[in-house]
């Protein structure tokens, strides 16, 4: 249950049961990679059409053909996730593995995401939780809506970190942090943005509930940080 004692900090170790040990966490996570890295890009249905755009933005200034016929103005909305992470990648490693790695990265940060609010909010990682990983590559991410994957992948790691800190009574800098996780959700994708608000207002009812409140309106401000953000 969310609210539990710091000695859960302790649970993933030697004694944990198998499906807790930090090797089996960690091969789950790495096995998520696995089915993206033998194609040279993602096999995405909506990739392609996601990739010309970021050609176009990155290349443009330069390239008098693609000036005649298209034009780029960046906006702050909350779509961008994807679109400002592989440019900057492809500065570093270039254009197609930029792709390739920041799309790979979508299903790790899910699972990661995943188990990890699960031991925040049980205390342990449940046998169940492992059956949430498959999902990461469910019909949203194969159909190539990587702005929405990667901000929904964001928000279960951030959930995960909203659950820690209520635990540990750490509420004002839980308060400053989300004022600026929620805006990087945001400008993810403003579906990660919702999803997370959603999951952090049903946690602080759990906990609440678990320290013996009732289901009044306290949980509401408290909430409230999580769910602003400077784009709207």
């Amino acid at each position: 249950m969310v609210g539990t004692s710091n000695a859960n900090d302790g649970v993933i170790g030697s004694s944990a049961r198998w499906w807790e040990r930090r090797w089996v966490l960690a091969a789950l996570v790495v096995a998520a990679a696995v089915p993206l890295a033998w194609p040279s890009l993602p096999p995405l249905s909506d990739l392609p059409g996601h990739m010309g755009r970021w050609h176009i933005a990155m290349a443009l200034r330069d390239s008098p053909d693609l000036a005649r016929y298209y034009a780029f103005h960046w906006a702050l909305i909350p779509n961008l996730g994807m679109d400002l992470l592989v440019p900057a990648l492809a500065r570093v490693v270039g254009f197609e593995a930029a792709t390739k790695l920041a799309v790979m990265a979508i299903p790790v940060l899910t699972v990661i995401g995943l188990l990890w609010a699960a031991r925040e909010a049980h205390g342990r990682v449940p046998p169940t939780a492992i059956l949430a990983v498959p999902l990461a590559y469910a019909w949203p991410f194969q159909f190539g809506f990587v702005n929405f994957t990667l901000s929904q992948a964001l928000a279960f790691c951030a959930l995960a970190l909203w659950i820690r800190w209520g635990r540990e009574g750490r509420f004002a800098v839980r308060a400053v942090a989300f004022f600026a996780i929620a805006f990087v959700l945001w400008v993810s994708h403003s579906f990660g943005w919702g999803m997370f608000g959603l999951m952090a207002a049903a946690a602080e009812l759990a906990r609440m509930r678990a320290a013996g409140r009732g289901w009044g309106p306290r949980s509401a401000p408290r909430c409230c940080s999580a769910c602003r953000s400077r784009g709207r």
